[in-house]
């Protein structure tokens, strides 16, 4: 019987688990790839551009509230959500992205969950209250795989809560 060709998803999970291997700072972040403090400073710069004030301008007091950060590869923005937030759930498409984020830094209140890169089915329905993703999104490599993961999105934050996915402009 034939072998089945890897998916999208298996694809893109090889290639970020290969970088996790090499330089993974410059895949993640190229202008803070030299060191662990400007990586660090970085993922606290942008936690305080897009999280900080999305938050305050919906009202969103986060330290009694549960984060999903979509996207969470080694941690960049996570460590500042789970400093902020009373619970963070992390899901990333790359184990190997992840088990650098766990050695990064120590938290009890993250969940760090592998998934297929567009599926958040290890969630429940309403049952986070802000939904965050940082230049994800462009990485998925079909408009299908990204329409999927909104539409998880949409499915799991409770009555009332947020999401932020920054853009920028072209």
């Amino acid at each position: 019987m034939a072998k089945k060709p890897p998916s999208a998803s298996q694809d893109v999970r090889k290639e970020w688990d290969h970088r996790a291997q090499g330089d993974w700072r410059r895949f993640l972040w190229a202008e803070a790839s030299d060191s662990e403090e400007s990586f660090r400073a970085a993922g606290k710069r942008d936690y305080r551009r897009h999280v900080q004030g999305f938050l305050a301008t919906l009202g969103i007091v986060p330290q009694e509230l549960t984060a999903l950060e979509i996207g969470a590869g080694a941690g960049r923005v996570s460590e500042f959500l789970c400093r902020n937030f009373r619970g963070l759930v992390a899901v990333d498409i790359s184990r190997a992205m992840m088990s650098i984020g766990r050695r990064r830094f120590e938290a009890e209140n993250i969940l760090w969950l592998c998934n297929d890169g567009k599926d958040l089915s290890a969630l429940a329905g309403a049952s986070v209250d802000f939904i965050f993703s940082h230049v994800v999104f462009q990485h998925i490599p079909d408009a299908a795989g990204a329409a999927a993961y909104v539409r998880e999105a949409g499915r799991v934050p409770r009555p009332g809560g947020g999401v932020g996915f920054p853009v920028f402009e072209r």
